[in-house]
């Protein structure tokens, strides 16, 4: 009878779709590949080849990781044995979280089978490229046009939740184009002050307020201490202070706390995330546009048929002699007055 192992799932699997879903996939691997052995070394930092004993692709001590020292005796021993536990482990891992068959049957052999961090590195060369100027505009669309609704919903934890969304968005940023707490901070106010009426006074005033001394008329609640630069070393004047930035640990603390109390008051109404229908692109809304000027215009042309026909099978029918008027009527017409006509004949019988 065969044996089967089951491995459970940290997390979906991923079809090897390179991309925005390559470092989803990444992240993830390193989120929950987090358990320790009892050297205290993780799945994760086995990957990422910083555990006791790792070493680079060519076999050499990686830098920054703990080494094992090379005398024998059985404490090193015992660490040799655990480094091997992990890199066949940390391969499974990886393995397991993967959906898509030919790069499992790639990985199924040398230098990969049973080499967690060998294999890592080859799916992340594979999955992991670089984000073009089209991509990074979509990111840029998506983080201008998100609600709070739409991703999370209306409930007590909206507001930290969506703070969480918001990071992961953009930590999927190249970092020289990645969004600064500030910038966090100020989408935050933007989606509350137009979805919920019960804060969006207080968020539009912070949103809109200035930079300044604290306390002061118009000045932001939220702000992190000014960073007085140190005067320089050789004399003279020192530099002006650089502005004060938004403070958005601060800010998202203040507005939890006010969200919540609203959801429970009634004052925001709980709803369930609801994602907002796909817009089609320009292409598709033109050629949409274009098919439907056409079918409007064949059923113009119908119409103009049907009236035509009607108008001469009008001017074709018979006369009724049994009207005062002597008006005409289709053939239809004289039809089912001939039937009436019968029908009642035949009742006087």
């Amino acid at each position: 009878m065969p044996i089967t192992t089951d491995i459970k799932l940290a997390f979906e699997q991923y079809d090897m779709t390179p991309g925005n879903p390559g470092r989803r996939f990444r992240r993830n691997l390193l989120i929950h590949g987090t358990k320790s052995d009892e050297a205290g070394f993780s799945v994760a930092d086995t990957l990422a080849r910083s555990d006791e004993g790792a070493v680079d692709a060519a076999g050499n001590p990686a830098p920054g990781a703990p080494t094992i020292p090379a005398a024998a005796n059985t404490a090193n021993d015992k660490r040799r044995a655990l480094r091997v536990t992990r890199v066949k482990n940390s391969f499974s891992f990886l393995v397991a979280h993967i959906s898509d068959e030919p790069t499992k049957t790639l990985l199924a052999d040398p230098p990969f089978f049973q080499n967690g961090p060998t294999a890592f590195d080859y799916v992340m060369g594979e999955v992991l490229i670089p984000v073009d100027q089209g991509q990074l505009n979509e990111m840029t669309l998506t983080w201008l046009t998100m609600t709070i609704i739409s991703y999370v919903g209306y409930n007590e934890n909206s507001i930290n939740e969506m703070v969480k969304v918001m990071r992961v968005l953009n930590m999927e940023r190249p970092q020289p184009d990645q969004f600064s707490d500030a910038q966090i901070f100020e989408r935050l106010l933007d989606m509350i002050s137009k979805e919920s009426s019960h804060l969006a006074l207080e968020a539009q005033n912070e949103l809109n307020a200035s930079e300044g001394v604290p306390g002061q008329p118009g000045v932001r609640m939220f702000q992190r201490p000014q960073v007085v630069p140190p005067p320089p070393i050789g004399g003279g004047a020192a530099p002006p202070p650089p502005p004060r930035a938004r403070d958005l640990s601060a800010g998202q603390l203040h507005l939890h706390k006010l969200w919540r109390e609203g959801v429970k008051a009634g004052r925001i109404e709980k709803r369930s995330a609801s994602p907002p229908a796909q817009r089609a692109p320009p292409a598709a809304a033109k050629h949409r546009r274009a098919t439907q000027r056409a079918d409007t215009r064949r059923q113009r042309r119908a119409h103009r048929g049907r009236s035509g026909e009607a108008h001469q099978g009008r001017r074709g029918g018979v006369q009724d002699g049994g009207g005062s008027g002597g008006h005409s009527r289709s053939g239809r017409d004289v039809q089912v007055g001939s039937l009436g006509r019968r029908a009642r004949s035949a009742s006087g019988r």
